[in-house]
């Protein structure tokens, strides 16, 4: 399914393709984000925004969800070597209750990580650059367990061979 959070993880491979990806969650674009961990990470889990930035009301009887910030990510690419930030809004002077600050006030970068592309051979590193003490993180040990993305087909994860999922799209999608 899909989630309105901002979660990163670490290389993840494939299955049934000979190459791996580095998957990010970042669908906390305009959305209000519910303030819990991702359901399912397979132990490649590197971090999350699990920041409250306001409680709002969800029901007559005073019930309230917390909330956490809305963001984007800003890319600089420069040759082989792209740079990625993930930046969240940032409360306003009179703090959160009173909303985001002005636009001119910028946001808050929790996260910036650098990609590179060895030209003669085609691989890709990837390096956190910060890593905000804000992100959670899950328990140590965690990560160390594998995670593979499937394939999926019409019928449900299966083969590529439908046409659709996140293998068919990689394989079909050209980067010139």
């Amino acid at each position: 399914g899909h989630e309105h959070r901002l979660a990163l993880y670490n290389k993840t491979q494939v299955e049934g393709a000979d190459f791996q990806v580095y998957p990010r969650m970042i669908g906390n674009g305009g959305f209000s984000t519910e303030v819990a961990p991702p359901k399912a990470h397979g132990g490649k889990l590197v971090a999350w925004d699990s920041r409250t930035y306001q409680e709002i009301p969800l029901d007559f009887f005073g019930a309230t969800q917390a909330v956490g910030f809305n963001g984007f990510t800003a890319l600089e690419i420069d040759g082989p070597r792209m740079t990625v930030s993930y930046v969240t809004g940032k409360c306003g002077p009179g703090g959160c209750d009173t909303g985001y600050a002005s636009a001119s006030a910028g946001g808050t970068t929790v996260a910036t990580e650098t990609f590179q592309v060895d030209l003669a051979t085609g691989a890709i590193s990837q390096h956190f650059e910060t890593l905000s003490g804000e992100l959670a993180r899950p328990a140590e040990g965690a990560r160390e367990k594998a995670m593979w993305c499937h394939a999926r087909s019409r019928g449900g994860l299966r083969g590529a061979s439908a046409g659709t999922g996140v293998l068919h799209n990689l394989q079909h999608t050209s980067m010139d």
